[in-house]
């Protein structure tokens, strides 16, 4: 038998387990989906509201596929023009509003309407590019 008078007990990250270590990298990030192909986006006219100065538009998304958009679904609004404000959204990690569909999914055929409001203190003309994302939020 070999010496058994030292103590092989080394205090370092290693030791923590009686396993080999394995490194592992994880990417947490969300994937979206850009589903915009799949829908047909149709946006309501603008109008003005003259106690509150904001306007509120509606925007539908009808499902084009044969299969169902599942989600969760976020509208995001692609070049909104500086100085307006999407009411009751989000940003995303690109710094683009958007809304989260309260829909899981858009079946076959079906049609999803989401409300918006803006608030527009310049009353510069309010364009932008809808996109529909799927994603595990």
């Amino acid at each position: 038998m070999g010496d058994t008078s030292q103590d092989p007990y080394v205090n370092d990250g290693f030791r923590a387990s009686d396993h080999d270590p394995v490194v592992i990298s994880l990417n947490l990030a969300p994937t979206f989906t850009d589903v915009t192909a799949s829908v047909n986006v149709v946006q309501s006219g603008l109008t003005m509201n003259r106690f509150t100065s904001k306007y509120s538009g509606t925007v539908s998304f009808q499902n084009t596929t044969g299969a169902d958009i599942t989600g969760p679904l976020r509208f995001v609004l692609q070049g909104l023009p500086a100085g307006v404000t999407l009411d009751g959204g989000s940003i995303d990690e690109n710094g683009r509003p958007y809304i989260t569909l309260r829909n899981a999914s858009i079946p076959v055929g079906a049609t999803v309407s989401v409300s918006t409001t803006f608030t527009n203190p310049s009353k510069v003309s309010i364009v932008y590019m809808p996109k529909l994302f799927s994603s595990a939020f």
